[in-house]
């Protein structure tokens, strides 16, 4: 009879507590998109939160025995957000970043339409479906932080290049030959006397910023160089070696030659249709594969193998 009352008093609803509840996230770095749907019924409209506060329900959620699966995209995000859910006890997935159905369909993009589209591809994932997403897998802290370094060394490249190239625009513009590596020592003081006087404060703002620049790089450099130990194998310089790793996350990831191969982009794709194909991975590629998974323990010697 007190049921009853209760249900009465709750309009005649009784709310029965899901045991589960699937999370479809479309992450941004001031809110975040979530369209949720509870145990096997009709997802609910997708509505925005604070991400901090999205956090909060979801571990209330989990403190109240209910079980709590998500997805984002990986993206410009990173992987914050991923370690604050594993914390608060969900069990999150972060994928590869593609186009969804509702875009490619219907020609539409909103917040809403992906979360809801990253939800129906969490829900067939977790029926069993292991094509629906494409995992990323998730670096430790250690191992973003290493690998940090080595992209940053790559952004003060692409700096320095781009203050080179606009130096070098700005003379080309006036029909003035510039060497290569204009901006370095001696080939400056040489090429500045080529400059007008007006050309030369803006030319100069460039050397210097692409002076500064390469001075930075080279530092990193070097002490990426300095934390490799190990013997190297045959055709693979340390600063290479030291990217690879990092990049790759440590070689205890790989189980054979082929994954580190298609993991570094240097598998071609296979073309099959009507009994004709092409697209056959080159000896060489087999043979650079082997070399890195034989030396993956820092082993003195290389054995490739055909």
């Amino acid at each position: 009879m007190k049921n009853n009352n209760e249900n009465q008093a709750n309009g005649g609803e009784a709310k029965a507590k899901p045991e589960m509840i699937k999370l479809g996230l479309d992450l941004h770095a001031r809110q975040v998109t979530e369209c949720r749907q509870l145990d096997g019924s009709t997802p609910k409209p997708a509505q925005q939160w604070d991400p901090w506060k999205l956090l909060g329900q979801i571990e209330s959620w989990v403190q109240a025995g209910i079980r709590v699966y998500s997805c984002y995209e990986a993206g410009a995000c990173g992987y914050w957000y991923h370690r604050e859910l594993t914390r608060v006890g969900a069990v999150n997935f972060v994928v590869v970043a593609r186009p969804l159905e509702d875009q490619r369909t219907r020609h539409q993009k909103t917040d809403r339409l992906d979360a809801r589209a990253l939800l129906n591809r969490l829900e067939k994932y977790l029926g069993g479906n292991g094509h629906a997403m494409s995992l990323v897998a998730v670096p430790s802290v250690q191992e973003e932080q290493k690998r940090s370094l080595v992209r940053y060394r790559e952004q003060l490249l692409r700096d320095r290049r781009r203050a080179e190239a606009r130096g070098r625009a700005i003379a080309l513009c006036q029909g003035i030959e510039v060497p290569v590596g204009w901006w370095r020592g001696a080939r400056w003081q040489e090429f500045s006397q080529q400059l007008p006087e007006w050309m030369s404060s803006q030319v100069r703002h460039w050397k210097e910023q692409a002076a500064a620049l390469d001075c930075q790089e080279r530092k990193i450099r070097h002490e990426l160089q300095k934390s490799l130990e190990i013997v190297l194998p045959i055709g693979v310089g340390r600063l290479s070696w030291v990217i690879l790793e990092r990049e790759l996350r440590g070689w205890d990831r790989s189980h054979n030659r082929r994954q580190i191969a298609s993991y570094t982009g240097l598998c071609p794709g296979i073309h099959h249709s009507n009994g004709r194909g092409r697209g056959r991975q080159h000896q060489s590629v087999r043979q650079f594969g082997s070399a890195l998974y034989t030396h993956r323990d820092g082993l003195a010697h290389v054995a490739l193998a055909a």
